[in-house]
């Protein structure tokens, strides 16, 4: 992809993100909201997994904390205690996100591995069980709530001010992280990922960038934090559930951790898709976690790596046949779904209003579904090359030859 592509690119997703709050409704407006603090969250995230290759299941300890202190920023402003501009609540949670995760950072990237995982799941889960406890900073089991303020003229009373202000800090963030990918630090945390060994044998001191590395991501999820409270007006120790940590992992490999933009589009689109099943079942979380181990199995990449292999000439057939893998077990779950829902409204004897009712698009999805998976299934088997290969290794099993031997 050329460079004035990716400008027009570009050029063309900004004009689409600022015309969002003059096109959509104030419920969509508050959905695309929670879309960019999600994007913002999974690509703050991907600079540890990706690119250091640090695979941590505490990353809601940084989000809650960053959420947390903004509500306390909120709650002075309120009071008349002190006075902040609203637009600049966010480096509140930023940096409160980046010393807990520079604290955290110190102990936990003394390991790696399987063992880094642990640590960091353990001192999220810590923070989780001793916020309903700790009345006076974290609220309680209600949490903390506190009303937006005017502040520099303008009143942040309307939806889409403050989307205006989320897509604001997004970019900043997003493009703060693009740019970092880009320069010799970035690429020595690419390195830390490729091989932390050799790094040390190179006069590097690994730990000291391990630790940096993980500051960056824990202030961008302080960021991303900061921006939920904001747009909510509450937090509450729900945000450093261990739910919330799984969330963010989902997003990455789902959008695929090579891929710079896939975390964001694979938040984006994850945070969408609920908002839009709901209207139809109870039953989302379940088809979405069907979907991730649908891309798990057949794009381990994920869909970014996935288009990252059709862009290069010597994965272009691989990437093929793990699209239409891909192609055949969404549709799959697009029938699993069908099917379950049938029998949930069989049994409360509402089957006939749910087919008959106002869900003509829905149909027409599952129609294309189950096209999808009719057009793959016919190209695999119609095609006698299965047939031909269980052939070929018939025969050469008879003649005492082991199949694919050279």
């Amino acid at each position: 992809m050329t460079l004035n592509v990716r400008i027009l690119i570009g050029l063309v997703v900004a004009v689409l993100l600022l015309s969002v709050p003059f096109a959509l409704s104030s419920a969509w407006q508050g959905v695309m909201t929670r879309m960019l603090i999600a994007a913002l969250f999974a690509t703050g995230y991907n600079l540890l997994l990706g690119q250091a290759g640090l695979l941590s299941f505490g990353h809601a300890a940084f989000y809650g904390i960053g959420a947390i202190a903004t509500m306390h920023v909120m709650i002075g402003v309120e009071r008349g205690a002190f006075y902040i501009p609203l637009p600049l609540f966010p480096l509140v949670g930023a940096g409160a996100g980046l010393v807990l995760a520079f604290i955290a950072g110190l102990f936990a990237t003394k390991r790696s591995g399987t063992y880094f995982a642990l640590v960091t799941l353990a001192m999220a889960e810590l923070i989780h069980v001793i916020a309903p406890m700790w009345n006076s900073v974290f609220g309680g089991e209600a949490g903390l709530t506190s009303m937006r303020m005017p502040s520099l003229g303008v009143s942040f009373d309307s939806a889409a001010q403050v989307y205006l202000l989320v897509l604001a800090w997004s970019a900043l963030g997003i493009a703060f992280l693009w740019f970092l990918s880009r320069t010799a630090f970035g690429q020595l945390a690419l390195a830390l990922k490729g091989n932390e060994q050799r790094l040390k044998f190179l006069g590097f001191d690994t730990y000291k960038n391990k630790v940096l590395v993980f500051a960056i991501s824990g202030m961008i999820a302080g960021l991303a934090g900061s921006l939920l409270s904001i747009s909510t007006e509450s937090a509450s120790y729900t945000l450093f559930s261990p739910e919330v940590s799984t969330q963010v992992v989902f997003y990455t490999f789902i959008g695929g951790s090579a891929f710079f933009f896939g975390p964001a589009i694979a938040a984006a689109a994850l945070v969408a898709l609920p908002y839009q099943l709901s209207n139809y079942t109870h039953a989302w979380p379940l088809y979405q976690g069907m979907l991730f181990m649908v891309v798990m199995l057949t794009a381990p990449l994920g869909i970014g790596g996935l288009f990252g292999q059709v862009a290069s000439d010597r994965s272009r057939d691989n990437a093929a046949r793990s699209f239409k893998r891909l192609l055949l077990g969404v549709a799959a779950v697009g029938l699993m779904a069908v099917c379950i829902e049938s029998a949930q409204r069989l049994g409360r004897g509402a089957l006939l209003e749910f087919v008959t009712g106002n869900n003509a698009g829905l149909w027409l999805v599952l129609a294309g579904l189950l096209g999808i998976a009719t057009f793959v299934l016919r190209r695999r088997f119609a095609s006698g090359g299965l047939k031909a290969s269980l052939a070929g290794k018939l025969a050469a099993s008879h003649d005492g030859i082991r199949p694919n031997s050279p």
